[in-house]
């Protein structure tokens, strides 16, 4: 958020050449407006969700943060002992898990499905940013 206050300041985080005009949520990075027209026609990263620094600027703080919140994308990641889709995280050991890890490794630990502990975590975390 301090780089979109000064966006002058900002260069593009694909080419690194030129200074940004926008953001990518999915892929998280800062991007000029070359990289951004790109961006929507090139068929793998098409329906990237972009803003453009001037939505960000004409927003509060809040909305600020939720424009540039990573996008939301189904975890894909595969457990190496089961083979399975990780789709809980445990909150006692700090990590992401599968189903079949509740039952032996993290028997009787914490853990919710990844997007419920991302929002509850990013709250926490803009909880602690507000003073």
């Amino acid at each position: 958020m301090k780089k979109v206050a000064d966006p002058e300041q900002v260069t593009c985080d694909n080419c690194t050449t030129a200074n940004a005009t926008g953001y990518c949520k999915d892929c998280s990075k800062f991007l000029c407006q070359k990289c951004m027209d790109v961006h929507k026609i090139w068929g793998p990263i098409a329906h990237h969700q972009l803003t453009s620094f001037d939505e960000v600027t004409a927003s509060d703080v809040s909305s600020t943060s939720q424009l540039l919140a990573p996008a939301k994308q189904e975890a894909t990641l595969t457990c190496s002992t089961h083979n399975k889709k990780m789709k809980l995280y445990c909150e006692t050991c700090d990590s992401v898990i599968c189903r079949d890890c509740t039952v032996r490794t993290h028997k009787d630990h914490e853990y919710d499905l990844v997007s419920a502990s991302y929002t509850k975590h990013c709250q926490e975390l803009e909880g602690s940013l507000n003073p």
